[in-house]
């Protein structure tokens, strides 16, 4: 059995740190953001969920780039398109989880490189971004 998922990923660097999902229990940061339901732009979406995860009013600015990924969920392989999308919130904004299993916070290029961070082949795209580099636009992490 295959899910096919679209994600709008949100990316949001203010003075050189990023912020960032973590998910408590099992320990891993991410990218914040959620599924685009039907009929949505991967935009809005954004906005969205990071209104409905952290109670901030971001604005989407633009899709930075488009990330494919896969991986086996209990048999099930989920297969996700994931639209890594550059936004803005408040400066100084100090995010306050709305969802009891995650927190979200800033982390800056150093801390960082510490952290386990899933999908783990997205992350020198993200250390780019950190760097003020630009990243390609398709990424991959199939090798089929």
């Amino acid at each position: 059995m295959t899910s096919q998922e679209v994600l709008a990923r949100g990316v949001s660097i203010q003075e050189k740190k990023i912020l960032l999902a973590y998910f408590r229990k099992e320990d891993y940061f991410f990218l914040p953001g959620g599924h685009v339901e039907s009929g949505e732009s991967v935009l809005l979406a954004l906005e969205r969920e990071i209104d409905e995860e952290i109670n901030i009013k971001a604005q989407a600015h633009n899709v930075l780039s488009v990330f494919e990924h896969s991986w086996n969920d209990n048999g099930r392989l989920v297969h996700e398109l994931n639209f890594l999308i550059n936004f803005s919130c408040p400066q100084d904004t100090k995010p306050i989880s709305q969802v009891g299993h995650l927190d979200f916070v800033w982390l800056d290029a150093h801390e960082f490189k510490g952290v386990r961070f899933l999908p783990e082949e997205l992350r020198p795209s993200i250390e780019s971004l950190l760097a003020g580099k630009d990243i390609s636009f398709f990424q991959s992490s199939l090798r089929n």
